[in-house]
């Protein structure tokens, strides 16, 4: 209640009218009208965004709902203009002309499970409440993206659920009874089994290159390709039931190169220590010290950013293509069929069009 006015202040009157983008300049829900509700989608113009419109799912305020619409402009004030067509659609309502009450009923339901939630913690919501992408945090403030994909029969039916976690996330559900809280929860609790995991990665991440998986995908792959030297680079996939194990060691480059390191690994495995760390510990099976990301290793000849040689291992050709975002360099043909890997690669006569590997802008590679 304003104190001042003695009137309702906006989230008071409308409840179930949420707030869609940070810079108000869209909200959806419901508006109810006595025993009846209707459900409104208002979307104004802006900067970035020139498409405007305003939805309703009662045919009979079309009219009204249309001269909005041509009024929107990236001056109006959202709240204002729900105000003016709530006031204006009361003569025109008629009770049946409303949808179901059912799905209303859900909405509401959904909105209270946000709010308890807390609306800090909710990332994305669409219109319909159909998808929500929540920010669980774990112990170490990381952030962790929760996404929840509604059925039009929940609570009936559980939602579908993604996220990145190294196993398969299980939860509990009883229809009609629990709460999208309830398995956000489960989620948050579940973060905790994998941060000795995350601790080890992180730490290889600050005292190495980390050349592989994508960031996209770092909390859940459990293996990471590091740089050794130029021709050389390993893969270190860690157990999730035993991160300070010794992992499981598999080196990417030429037969002769590589064999070096695996004598290394032979007669040195010995020497795991699970107390030490995972970078401690690789230092000294193979007696170096692991070159960083900002560790130029050889600026005279600048390697394939995929298969780590200077020439490539076929054809000798040296790198060709280079990222004009990060300047790293490829060789075309490594270059081209690891973006046949990638799903959002396009092709287009003799072009290849994709996203660098390294700093994921937009990489364009002429396969003649």
């Amino acid at each position: 209640m304003d104190t001042k006015s003695g009137e309702l202040n906006f989230t008071d009157q409308y409840p179930l009218i949420v707030c869609l983008k940070k810079d108000s300049s869209r909200y959806a829900g419901y508006l109810r009208y006595d025993d009846h509700e209707i459900f409104i989608d208002l979307k104004k113009p802006t900067d970035l965004d020139k498409t405007s419109w305003f939805k309703c799912d009662n045919i009979k305020l079309r009219k009204l709902t249309s001269n909005i619409r041509e009024s929107l402009n990236e001056e109006s004030i959202l709240d204002n203009i729900i105000h003016h067509f709530y006031n204006e659609s009361k003569s025109v309502i008629n009770q049946n002309s409303f949808k179901d009450g059912l799905h209303f009923k859900n909405y509401k339901r959904l909105v209270d499970e946000m709010a308890e939630i807390g609306w800090n913690r909710i990332q994305y919501v669409d219109a319909d409440l159909k998808e929500i992408h929540l920010r669980g945090i774990d112990e170490a403030d990381r952030n962790h993206l929760f996404k929840i994909n509604l059925d039009n029969e929940y609570p009936r039916v559980a939602p579908i659920v993604i996220c990145s976690l190294p196993e398969k996330f299980d939860f509990k559900w009883i229809p009609e009874k629990s709460k999208i809280l309830d398995i956000f929860n489960e989620f948050e609790e579940s973060l905790k089994k994998y941060q000795y995991l995350w601790k080890i990665f992180d730490e290889l991440e600050e005292e190495t290159w980390v050349i592989q998986p994508d960031s996209s995908l770092k909390y859940k792959e459990t293996f990471r390709q590091i740089y050794i030297e130029q021709s050389v680079s390993m893969t270190i996939t860690v157990d999730v039931r035993c991160p300070q194990s010794l992992p499981t060691l598999k080196f990417l480059g030429p037969t002769k190169d590589a064999m070096k390191y695996e004598k290394f690994l032979h007669e040195n495995a010995h020497l795991w220590n699970c107390e030490e760390s995972l970078v401690s510990n690789l230092e000294s099976i193979f007696e170096m010290k692991f070159k960083k990301r900002d560790e130029n290793p050889d600026s005279s000849q600048p390697e394939c950013g995929i298969c780590l040689l200077f020439n490539h291992p076929e054809s000798e050709k040296i790198p060709d293509t280079v990222c004009q975002s990060c300047q790293q360099t490829y060789h075309s043909a490594c270059l081209v069929k690891w973006l046949y890997t990638r799903p959002d690669t396009r092709k287009s006569m003799k072009l290849v069009f994709g996203k660098c590997c390294l700093c994921k802008k937009p990489i364009t590679v002429n396969i003649q």
